[in-house]
């Protein structure tokens, strides 16, 4: 079975990454791109897959097997998962999937032989099938109970594909199955197996990854529906912090009350007061409300319907950070598109399928 032959890694996703580009071979090489010239340091660079092959072709890439050679390749790998060792172990949801299980015996020290209980279970696969955009290498050593590739490897290769497709955007090229209670389980536990979560517990979350005090005023913006208060509340909650904070008249006679509706207490109104209404738009729950300047605030963009990797590389341009929630397109965000936050907070998203 040619257990003798060692390959690693990194030259068993090559082998089958230039079955995927259809017979060419194109040099593995690290995702990181050029740091400014102060520094000259290399910084990660964001993957995005290609449709075509890079013209003219990077310096050692050259073709291996003939393009239709290639193709039927990927249709025996494709068979491999629909009819073969890694049926129901490495199939996709919405997308083709092709592979090869591998189970090798490992040598035994110590009687330079084949041993009989240990074992290098892996997977190695692509997809989607007609035009690949990613190559996946799954290596177990020494697997406990079940040794064989497809039981170990091939539901690891089965959940890193399906999340890295969906971060990517790459479109589906086959129909979306509802997935049965027994497939949540086996896949994703920690987000399908969690209750749906309320639009009011996002606005929590997002108080609480920004750590935001109790009267900061973005807490209004974080999703949950309170209702907001006229002009004429405002002014009379301005009018009330004014009179508190007053001191006593000097003349003997007391000044007769002022209504409520008087346009007098719009004089009185402290001018931070006026300004934080102005500014942030929320009634100030506290006696001394949170004066925020528009002028260092940036606005939420709209995450939704976008695939996660579309979202995060928007909240970056836009200088913000991002609160994943699931997994998927952008359903629900908060705060709302368009509100106005300090730069760098976290935008909390969930994202469902």
């Amino acid at each position: 079975m040619g257990q003798e032959v060692a390959v690693t890694p990194i030259q068993l996703v090559s082998m089958v990454s230039t079955i995927a580009n259809g017979g060419v071979y194109l040099p593995p090489h690290i995702l990181m791109q050029q740091g400014d010239k102060t520094t000259a340091k290399l910084k990660a660079a964001a993957f995005h897959p290609q449709r075509e092959l890079p013209d003219p072709l990077p310096a050692g890439a050259h073709r291996v097997i003939s393009t239709m050679t290639a193709a039927e390749m990927r249709k025996m790998m494709e068979g491999v998962v629909m009819f073969g060792t890694a049926k129901g172990d490495a199939s996709l949801n919405g997308y083709t999937s092709g592979g090869k299980t591998g189970t090798a015996q490992k040598i035994d020290v110590l009687t330079h032989h084949y041993s009989k209980t240990k074992y290098v279970a892996s997977f190695v696969g692509i997809a989607p099938v007609n035009n690949p955009a990613i190559s996946v290498a799954v290596i177990i050593d020494s697997p406990e109970g079940n040794h064989f590739g497809n039981v170990n490897a091939g539901p690891v290769f089965r959940e890193v594909a399906q999340e890295v497709l969906e971060y990517l955007g790459v479109p589906h090229d086959t129909n979306l199955a509802a997935q049965s209670e027994e497939a949540k389980k086996s896949t994703l536990p920690e987000v399908n197996e969690a209750p749906p979560e309320q639009t009011g517990d996002l606005g929590a979350l997002f108080a609480e990854v920004n750590n935001l005090p109790a009267d900061d005023p973005l807490r209004g913006n974080g999703g949950s529906q309170q209702p907001v208060p006229s002009a004429a509340s405002e002014l009379n909650s301005g009018a009330e912090q004014a009179a508190v904070a007053a001191p006593p008249p000097i003349a003997a006679q007391p000044k007769p009350a002022i209504p409520a509706h008087s346009a007098e207490p719009k004089k009185e109104t402290p001018p931070s007061f006026a300004a934080a209404v102005a500014d942030a738009q929320q009634p100030h729950p506290a006696a001394h409300g949170i004066v925020v300047n528009a002028a260092n605030r940036v606005g939420v963009p709209s995450f939704l319907g976008e695939p996660l990797r579309v979202a995060v590389e928007t909240a970056g341009t836009a200088g913000l950070a991002l609160q994943i929630v699931g997994s998927g397109i952008a359903r629900e965000q908060v705060p709302a598109p368009g509100s106005m936050v300090p730069p760098g907070t976290e935008v909390v998203v969930r994202f469902t399928r």
